[in-house]
């Protein structure tokens, strides 16, 4: 992952889909992981 993000020039973003505290439906899921890739691409 670290690799390809020096070659393009871009950032890498690790997604925790691991990580589900609080979390108890698909759409909740989905919009941590939505505020994931926001934070890291800011």
């Amino acid at each position: 992952m670290n690799r390809l993000s020096e070659e393009l020039g871009i950032p890498a973003i690790e997604l925790s889909t691991h990580f589900l505290n609080g979390v108890s439906t698909y759409d909740a899921f989905m919009m941590r992981l939505v505020d994931q890739i926001v934070g890291g691409l800011s």
